[in-house]
């Protein structure tokens, strides 16, 4: 008699394996990584993230771009190939200035998932802003070893209120394929190692002055097949450390 035997292979990612329109999309958030080292991997790699708790969860609802503010759509649908919108829910505030309806909008393509731009009201003037190349988050079909790059920029100046501009380089690699298991389950994935350099520059005419803003920091995701999200993803700046992961309705803490 044949002894059964479990074979693992990488998996292969593409469009199919994004988000969606309609889709909602729960996580969970936390910055407790206690005696977790997310920079190990490799091929046929165990990432082992059960340990995790969340301290707060939020979720992503994407819509069609149909469903957005009419010139918000009218500029994406001419200038990109945007196909999904995720609506911003914290919006930060500025003296003087009041925003609102603030969306996200991403192209889920054959050969590519990506974020196109943004659009906002700022004091009742919509301002639908594309970037200038998109920020290529993942080329498919994506799998183990592939490394690709893209810079996305864009200004937006307002005359009299302020002057904002972001520069920024995304270098990716998929450095490894295993399983990863989290408080939300085990799941075979490709991790996606990426380093993001961005330089932001920021004037207030209100307050007569501006800045710019360097910053230079790494992601880690790990995409499994269908699930829209990674299903966690680990943010590194500087000594900062943010994590998401999807997850069920929880209690956090």
């Amino acid at each position: 008699m044949l002894a059964s035997l479990s074979v693992k292979a990488q998996i292969t990612v593409d469009m199919d394996d994004m988000p969606a329109v309609d889709d909602k999309i729960l996580y969970s958030n936390t910055a407790d990584i206690t005696g977790i080292d997310f920079s190990d991997t490799g091929p046929d790699f165990e990432w082992d993230f059960s340990t995790l708790t969340p301290v707060a969860q939020d979720v992503d609802t994407f819509i069609s771009i149909e469903d957005t503010p009419f010139i918000y759509r009218i500029i994406f649908q001419t200038q990109t190939d945007a196909n999904l919108a995720l609506k911003v829910q914290s919006l930060p505030t500025f003296p003087a200035m009041e925003l609102t309806e603030m969306y996200r909008y991403f192209s889920n393509i054959s050969n590519r998932y990506s974020e196109d731009g943004f659009a906002l009201t700022l004091n009742g003037i919509p301002f639908p802003i594309t970037f200038s190349e998109p920020d290529v988050l993942y080329e498919f079909p994506l799998n183990f070893q592939d490394d690709y790059s893209s810079n996305a920029t864009f200004v937006l100046q307002i005359p009299g209120i302020a002057y904002f501009s972001v520069d920024r380089t995304r270098t990716n690699t998929v450095d490894g394929w295993g399983t990863l298991t989290t408080p939300f389950g085990t799941f075979e994935t490709l991790r996606v190692y990426s380093e993001i350099s961005e330089y932001d520059s920021i004037y207030i005419d209100s307050l007569g002055t501006g800045f710019p803003v360097s910053r230079n920091y790494i992601e880690y995701k790990w995409l499994a097949k269908g699930m829209g999200l990674p299903v966690c993803t680990v943010t590194q700046e500087g000594l900062v450390n943010t994590v998401s992961y999807l997850d069920s309705l929880r209690i956090p803490g």
